[in-house]
C-alpha cells in the first residue's frame, strides 16, 4: 500500500464522518479527499494495478459528487443552457400540420 492509499484510508476517510461547522466546509472536505482518491488511482495506474485503479476512481467519483452534488448543479442550471439563445432563429421549414 502506498503512502497516498495509506493516508486515504487511515487519515482522510475517516474525516468525512465528522461534522461540518457549514455545507460548504463539508463540500471542500469531500472535494479534497475525491481528488486524493483520482491520484490514488493514477498511482495504482502507473504500477499496473488497473483494478484498484478502476476502484479508487469510482470512489474518487462518488466524493465528488458528494461535494458537487447533481440537486446543486440542478439549481444552477447546465453551463450549456446560459449560452443557449433565447430567441433563436424561425425554422427554415414549414410545420407539417
Amino acid at each position: 500500500m502506498t503512502t497516498v492509499t495509506a493516508y486515504l484510508a487511515d487519515t482522510a476517510a475517516p474525516m468525512l464522518r465528522a461534522r461540518f461547522p457549514s455545507n460548504f466546509m463539508r463540500r471542500q472536505a469531500f472535494g479534497a479527499v475525491a481528488e486524493l482518491a483520482y491520484l490514488a488511482g493514477w498511482k495504482h495506474h502507473d504500477l499496473g494495478h488497473e483494478g484498484a485503479a478502476q476502484r479508487y476512481y469510482q470512489v474518487g467519483y462518488q466524493l465528488a459528487c458528494e461535494a458537487d452534488p447533481p440537486t446543486t448543479r440542478l439549481r444552477k442550471g447546465p453551463s450549456w443552457l446560459s449560452r443557449r439563445p433565447t430567441n433563436p432563429a424561425p425554422s427554415s421549414q414549414p410545420s407539417k400540420r
